[in-house]
Parts: structure tokens; C-alpha cells; sequence
């Protein structure tokens, strides 16, 4: 099981169903309504235990692209 690593911190948000999220090697049992914060740098894995939909926003700061003058 591979995983996704992101650079930022990112906002999951399982719509419909359930699904285990591994954070880090930690697992957590989300299901429909709830959300989780998988921070930026950590490996996740999305496993379905239903069919399941997620909203997935990715937290930018900005400040990595802020040129100050």
C-alpha cells in the first residue's frame, strides 16, 4: 500500500459511506459527515470499507509564492 504524500496540509471530507484513513502509519475510521486534517509531509491511504465519496481540499498557505518588494 503506497500512499500519497502532499506538501501541504490537506482537508478530507468523506461525503457519503466509509473509508479508513492511514496517516503517518495510523489508522482512523471516518465515515459519512465527519472530516480529517492529514498534515502536510505524512503518507495517506484512502481504504474503502463502503462505497464512499470525499471532498478533497488542499491548504495552501501562500506564503510560498509571496514575493515581497
Amino acid at each position: 500500500m503506497e500512499g500519497k504524500i502532499s506538501p501541504f496540509d490537506t482537508l478530507l471530507q468523506i461525503i457519503e459511506g466509509e473509508a479508513e484513513i492511514v496517516i503517518g502509519g495510523e489508522a482512523y475510521h471516518v465515515c459519512q459527515s465527519e472530516s480529517i486534517i492529514v498534515p502536510a509531509n505524512l503518507r495517506s491511504t484512502l481504504i474503502a470499507k463502503t462505497e464512499f465519496k470525499v471532498l478533497t481540499t488542499v491548504i495552501k498557505s501562500g506564503y510560498e509564492s509571496v514575493t515581497h518588494y
